[in-house]
């Protein structure tokens, strides 16, 4: 099974251990180097959706929320977010070109 497919099946994020059982462990180690997915720590895969959370967190001053929230603290989750999903204060005024690619 494909890596990616693999992590998606099991919600985004997966101990190496885990992905292993359902794909072999070159097939993780060349989804890594090529970047398709990513190691936030040490015996962790998770697919890129994270790293892009790290940028809208940074650009609109909020704070992970739903999926995003759930994967950052390793949760299993049934299905990766397509963008990250963010938190804003309702009084916090965020400009259209942060908004890009990020559910507020």
């Amino acid at each position: 099974m494909d890596v990616v497919e693999a992590l998606t099946q099991l919600g985004g994020v997966a101990d190496a251990t885990t992905l292993r059982a359902l794909t072999s462990r070159r097939r993780v180690r060349r989804a890594c180097a090529e970047g398709v997915v990513t190691r936030p720590r040490r015996g962790v895969c998770a697919l890129p959706v994270l790293d892009e959370t790290e940028s809208a967190l940074r650009a609109t001053g909020g704070v992970r929320s739903h999926l995003s929230a759930a994967l950052h603290h390793g949760w299993a989750v049934k299905t990766a977010p397509s963008m990250p999903m963010i938190k804003v204060d309702r009084r916090q005024r965020v400009d259209a070109d942060r908004r890009t690619g990020v559910r507020l």
